[in-house]
């Protein structure tokens, strides 16, 4: 389990460039969680509320979740659309 926090907690925050933050997702191949992960390269804008991006390394029906640094989860999948946004907080 460590093992897993240590690889969300690597891929949540990518770098230490900002412009390599990426968001770790888990992507369903034959009924088998596969961990993978979004580039945030493209950040629109900050403001109080958060960091807010848009992804289009993906499909974004692929995503099925997004996880915190502690590996829990912040986003299922509901809905279909290309704007995420993170409360800034979790970049600190």
């Amino acid at each position: 389990m460590n093992q897993s926090r240590n690889i969300l907690s690597k891929i949540f925050y990518g770098g230490e460039d900002p412009s390599d933050y990426g968001v770790g997702y888990l992507h369903w191949v034959e009924k088998r969680p596969t961990l993978r992960y979004i580039r945030c390269s493209d950040i629109s804008n900050f403001d109080s509320s958060g960091i807010h991006f848009e992804t289009t390394t993906i499909p974004f029906h692929r995503i099925k979740l997004i996880f915190n640094k502690n590996g829990e989860i912040l986003f299922k999948k509901d809905v279909e659309g290309l704007l995420i946004s993170m409360p800034k907080n979790l970049f600190i």
